[in-house]
């Protein structure tokens, strides 16, 4: 599993920073200036930013929400590799000598199976992880 300390940090400051959604709204001109304040929806400040560098308040607006879903959606698909990696059995009837060929129980998991021929296990877990990545990036 890859190491997601990162992502710790960067969902840390997210749940520090004063929740989204937040929005950008022109303000008074100053010395030929346009301003922009992007505040909170309930119309708290956050901050200032002069027009020329308009793209960088709508990305500072969209910051928290931005990154809050971005989170949830490395967390998920995390989950999708985890389950992933678990659905092929460890189990190899091909290397097995002397066995018919046919339908057997695998004597690791349980499952019916074709001889010599790698399977999977129950994949419910990974059908649960991918129901819930379709529910977060929806």
């Amino acid at each position: 599993m890859p190491n997601l300390s990162w992502l710790d940090a960067v969902e840390a400051r997210v749940a520090q920073a004063t929740p989204g959604p937040w929005k950008v709204e022109e303000s008074d001109s100053l010395e030929g200036w346009v301003r922009l304040h992007v505040r909170t929806q309930y119309g708290e400040w956050i901050c200032e930013v002069r027009t020329g560098v308009a793209d960088n308040a709508l990305f500072i607006a969209h910051a928290p929400t931005d990154l809050a879903r971005l989170c949830r959606l490395v967390r998920a698909q995390q989950r999708v590799i985890e389950a992933a990696r678990t659905i092929v059995c460890s189990y190899k009837p091909q290397d097995l000598l002397n066995v018919p060929v046919g339908m057997h129980h695998c004597p690791r998991c349980g499952e019916m199976q074709i001889a010599g021929i790698p399977h999977l296990r129950d994949h419910a877990g990974l059908s649960q992880a991918l129901t819930t990545l379709e529910r977060e990036d929806g």
